[in-house]
C-alpha cells in the first residue's frame, strides 16, 4: 500500500485508536496470562521467553506462481528474510516459532531458494521452530537445511496454544485454550467515505489471536472493527488498535 494510502487511513482512524508504544510503534498487550508485543514487522513477541511469533511467510510463492506461467514481483524473498533479520535484532529475540506456512507450493522451493535461505541461517543462526501449515506439505525437505525444528500441528508456550489454523474455522473445532494462529491473514478494513483502506492487522476475538501474514505478496480475509473484537492495524510503522463501535 502506498505511504498516501497508508496516511488516509491513520488519519481516518483519528485520535479515538489507541497509540502505538511511542518510541518503537509496537503495542503492547496481554494475552493468555502472557505479556505480547505486537510488531510492526508483522510479528509478535513474548517478552517472557523473547520468542518471535511470525505466520505465512510463504518463502516460494513468488517462484510457485512463475513456475505456473503467472507474474510475481521481484525481492518479495529478500524483503521477507531481512524483515525478519531486523525484527530479531531489534527487539533482542532468542527464538522464533513460524506457525504455518514457511512454504507455499507443494512441489517445495528451488535450489536458488534454498540456498538464499541456507545463506540467511548461516548469518542468523538463531532457534527457529516450526509449527506445520496447510501449505508446509514440502517443509521436511528444507527443514534440516534450514536448521529449522518441526514442531507437529501444534505447540504450546506457557499456556498459550501455538498452531496454524485459528480453532472454529472448521466444524467441531473450538478453542480449548487461549490460541495464538495464522492461516486468515487478516487485513483490517477502514472506511474512508466512499473509499475502502485494506492493511494488515492482528486480530483477537473469543480466546484466539491471528496474526498478520509475515509475507507481504498476499491477500487476506477481511475484518471491520465490531464490538468483542480487538483489531491492531499496521501503517506507517506503527500498531494502532482500531476503536471498536459504540453500544
Amino acid at each position: 500500500m502506498s505511504e498516501v494510502r497508508q496516511r488516509d487511513a491513520v488519519e481516518s482512524m483519528g485520535t479515538r485508536a489507541a497509540p502505538a508504544h511511542p518510541a518503537s510503534g509496537d503495542a503492547a498487550i496481554e494475552f493468555g496470562g502472557r505479556p505480547l508485543r505486537l510488531l510492526p514487522e508483522l510479528a509478535a513477541l513474548d517478552l517472557e521467553s523473547r520468542t518471535l511469533l511470525v505466520a505465512d511467510l510463504h518463502l516460494d510463492r513468488s517462484e510457485s506462481l512463475r513456475r505456473q506461467g503467472g507474474a510475481a514481483p521481484d525481492g518479495v524473498l529478500e524483503e521477507t528474510l531481512s524483515r525478519l533479520a531486523s525484527a530479531i535484532e531489534r527487539v533482542g529475540a532468542v527464538r522464533v516459532v513460524v506457525l504455518g506456512d514457511l512454504l507455499h507450493d507443494a512441489r517445495g522451493p528451488g535450489p536458488a531458494i534454498v540456498e538464499r535461505v541456507s545463506a540467511w541461517r548461516a548469518a542468523h543462526p538463531i532457534e527457529i521452530d516450526l509449527v506445520g501449515g496447510n501449505h508446509d506439505r514440502a517443509a521436511a525437505r528444507v527443514c534440516e537445511a534450514w536448521s529449522i525444528a518441526p514442531l507437529g500441528a501444534e505447540a504450546m508456550l506457557g499456556r498459550v496454544r501455538l498452531r496454524h489454523e485459528p480453532p472454529g474455522d472448521r466444524a467441531g473445532d473450538a478453542a480449548s485454550a487461549p490460541t495464538i494462529a495464522g492461516h486468515l491473514h487478516p487485513m483490517a478494513q477502514i472506511a474512508r467515505g466512499a473509499r475502502r483502506v485494506l492493511l494488515p492487522c492482528f486480530r483477537f476475538s473469543g480466546g484466539v489471536g491471528v496474526l498478520p501474514a509475515f509475507t507481504r505478496f498476499a491477500r487476506g480475509v477481511r475484518f471491520e472493527p465490531v464490538r468483542g473484537q480487538r483489531l491492531f492495524a499496521i501503517a506507517e510503522g506503527r500498531v494502532i488498535e482500531l476503536p471498536q463501535p459504540p453500544r
